[in-house]
């Protein structure tokens, strides 16, 4: 009898113990659930960000036709110049909707850059003009996320991150006119908008809760454009290949 009151305490308890662990790996993987569904709520939000910095190329190509059998081809060569640019955003992280593991960013960026022309040879022709090209671009871009740091910010996401991604859109470049040797052989003016390409890398820590820090290295190719269709000369831009180096801040909105 009191064999059979022990095994039953005996059984009561292994089976309240089953029943406590039971529970408390239940609570623990609901936790985790929700810890993780609260990452992916955090990393869904809209942005804007502003940048400043530095163009950097060495040279384009550069042609002018002085008749229908006659055209000498050269090279422009430019000074260090600034950018800035302009970027609204979404940043997404929804695994079932966009089949997405890992965040990934779509934006709009408006684009703006200028350098000093230093100097231009045609042949045997050089002119200095040391005026000022300006070019834009409107893009879109879809960047990538590649590498997420250990360390989390308040906000439950990696304090440091880096992105790379492509953008493609319309970029137009405003060349002024030029003289050498008494011939106005560059002739001015504003190309249509046309395709623009770029290639950016992204690195960026984040300063509060929707606040981050970026520091941006981006490759832009610009379309090339032709003037003077009216008559000669006519001068022919090559496509202008540019590399900028930026820092911005980005402003989220959950």
């Amino acid at each position: 009898m009191m064999k059979n009151q022990m095994s039953k305490v005996a059984l009561f308890r292994t089976s309240a113990l089953l029943t406590a662990v039971t529970a408390m790996f239940s609570a623990h993987s609901v936790m985790a659930q929700a810890s993780s569904q609260a990452q992916k709520d955090a990393e869904n939000f809209w942005y804007v960000q502003g940048s400043l910095g530095v163009l950097k190329d060495s040279h384009s190509a550069v042609a002018t036709k002085l008749s229908d059998f006659v055209q000498v081809s050269g090279t422009a060569f430019y000074d260090q110049g600034r950018t800035g640019s302009i970027v609204v955003g979404r940043q997404m992280f929804n695994e079932e909707k966009w089949n997405l593991d890992h965040p990934a960013r779509l934006e709009l960026e408006a684009w703006h850059g200028s350098a000093k022309r230093q100097n231009v040879r045609l042949g045997v022709l050089t002119a200095t003009p040391n005026d000022t090209v300006k070019a834009k671009a409107l893009m879109l871009n879809f960047m990538g996320r590649l590498t997420d740091s250990e360390e989390k910010a308040q906000n439950r996401l990696p304090l440091w991150r880096t992105w790379f991604g492509f953008g493609f859109g319309y970029g137009s470049i405003s060349y002024p006119g030029a003289t050498l040797s008494n011939c106005n052989c560059l002739r001015a003016g504003e190309s249509d908008g046309e395709m623009a390409v770029q290639a950016k890398l992204a690195v960026e820590r984040q300063l509060g809760r929707d606040t981050m820090l970026v520091a941006q290295a981006a490759r832009i190719w610009l379309p090339g454009a032709s003037f003077g269709s009216g008559g000669y000369p006519q001068t022919q831009y090559g496509d202008w290949g540019v590399t900028t180096y930026s820092v911005g801040l980005r402003v989220g909105f959950r």
